[in-house]
């Protein structure tokens, strides 16, 4: 087995090949002056299953070129089988065609990296709100990872008592249920309404109660970290003590500034994205993925 580490993945490719007792390799990245990407290969694929890394953020666009064009060479070059793993999937929040005329880009991204050539997808808590399953847009085996028994022993380590969980949106309440089980504290979902891709409202549902509590705040994609500051305030109105963050896929780094600034008291993310907020290692959750489809 063979692990290639794309430009925006090569820490926790690396990370991934240890886990996985596998071969690694740098995929060489370059660029011509007009912006078109080349890429090469560095070691032999022949006869290889072969793991491509390839998280799709920073340059959504350029990061998805880069990994259809390395699924394609690795197809020309005979790797045996060849698995896409994208920690972070761009392109995936329209599953719907939500106004007349729009795309449903995560369908069309899903048979362009089968149509390069994998064999085989994997994952990290993609945004799965309006469908149950990868299945329904991928035809090959494909896998998303929920790390949310890592979330939560990550937040049972800081040994608060009092807990409450809550989730900024009613998508997330299978994953706030469960967090909140493991750490036997109780739990509480926003409604989440979106005007725009920036302008949010949180509407408050029936039975918040965060008086005293110190709180585990969960989302899965955080950029300007409007939507958890937003909720941030509206949880201390109601009487929380401290209000911790954790989020799979922190866009932005400036963000999780300005979610500290904003009044959270700690921010978290798991390393499918490079950034200084890298708190939860993920190379085990994929390994794992990886070793049932091989």
């Amino acid at each position: 087995m063979l692990v290639v580490g794309c430009s925006k993945s090569r820490k926790l490719a690396l990370k991934l090949s240890k886990e996985l007792k596998a071969s690694y390799s740098d995929l060489f990245v370059d660029e011509f002056p007009d912006g078109e990407l080349r890429i090469r290969f560095q070691t032999a694929l022949k006869g290889k299953t072969v793991l491509l890394v390839q998280s799709m953020h920073p340059s959504p666009n350029d990061s998805l070129m880069e990994l259809l064009l390395a699924l394609r060479t690795a197809k020309e070059l005979n790797a045996k089988k060849i698995i896409a793993v994208v920690p972070y999937l761009a392109y995936a929040r329209q599953d719907v065609r939500f106004n007349p005329g729009e795309c449903v880009s995560n369908k069309i991204i899903a048979r362009m990296i089968e149509d390069a050539g994998a064999n085989a997808f994997v994952t990290v808590n993609t945004h799965l709100h309006r469908i149950s399953s990868l299945k329904e847009i991928f035809k090959i085996p494909s896998v998303d990872i929920l790390l949310n028994d890592y979330f939560a022993d990550y937040y049972a380590a800081k040994k608060y008592a009092n807990i409450l969980v809550v989730g900024p949106d009613i998508e997330s309440t299978p994953w706030i249920k469960h967090i909140a089980k493991k750490l036997k504290a109780d739990y509480y979902v926003f409604n989440k309404k979106r005007f725009t891709g920036t302008k949010i409202e949180n509407i408050i549902l029936p039975g918040l109660n965060a008086e005293g509590k110190n709180v585990l705040l969960i989302d899965d994609v955080a950029s300007t970290g409007n939507t958890l500051i937003s909720v941030s305030k509206i949880l201390k109105k109601y009487g929380a003590k401290r209000v911790d963050c954790v989020v799979t896929h922190l866009l932005d780094e400036s963000g999780g500034k300005k979610i500290l600034n904003g009044g959270i008291s700690s921010i978290a993310c798991a390393d499918t994205l490079e950034n200084k907020y890298v708190r939860i290692d993920c190379s085990k959750a994929i390994a794992l993925a990886v070793r049932k489809l091989v």
